[in-house]
């Protein structure tokens, strides 16, 4: 398709499953005049190769991030993630390989990042983790190469890492205050 930007409205509540799928010339997607929106379905925007940037800041009811919502979005740089966000689902950033940087310090009531959630982020080099973050699924950042640091300094609630959650991230350190109630799966 030669679809290049949507500007969606004010009071739009929710994007549909595989809405904008394999939208290959999709450069810009303007939701940051989108407070109502609530939900982001499934695959929504997999596989739309040019798209580079997607504020979700202002979408104040947006709480999760579907499975796969952005995968194979491979020239996506950056992402501003909403404050209310509470889970990052399944895949749903994996092989964005472009990606630079995953701040989640402002979302205050994000608690689990998904299974391959990252996988593939080859460019990521910072993840700054936040508070209330409870639980990071298995190989939720499998294959993230460039990433030099995870920040866990602000982040008290964590209880379970799974599995390989940060498999074949070779370079990175860990920064970290405490993490006495991690159970090792």
């Amino acid at each position: 398709s030669s679809l290049q930007q949507v500007n969606f409205p004010e009071n739009l509540i929710s994007i549909g499953e595989s809405a904008f799928g394999d939208c290959k010339d999709l450069q810009q997607v303007n939701l940051f005049r989108c407070p109502a929106l609530t939900s982001i379905g499934e695959y929504a925007f997999n596989g739309c190769t040019a798209l580079q940037e997607v504020d979700l800041s202002l979408c104040t009811h947006l709480t999760k991030i579907s499975k796969g919502t952005f995968f194979f979005c491979n020239k996506l740089k950056r992402v501003k993630f909403p404050r209310d966000l509470t889970a990052i689902e399944e895949k749903a950033f994996s092989s964005c390989t472009d990606l630079t940087q995953a701040d989640f310090s402002g979302c205050t009531k994000l608690s689990e990042i998904g299974v391959y959630a990252f996988l593939n982020c080859e460019k990521l080099t910072l993840v700054s983790m936040p508070e209330n973050l409870r639980t990071i699924r298995h190989d939720a950042f499998r294959s993230c190469s460039g990433v030099s640091k995870f920040d866990f300094y602000a982040c008290t609630a964590i209880t379970e890492i799974e599995e390989d959650a940060f498999w074949g991230c070779n370079k990175a350190r860990f920064r970290v205050k405490y993490m006495t109630n991690v159970k090792d799966k």
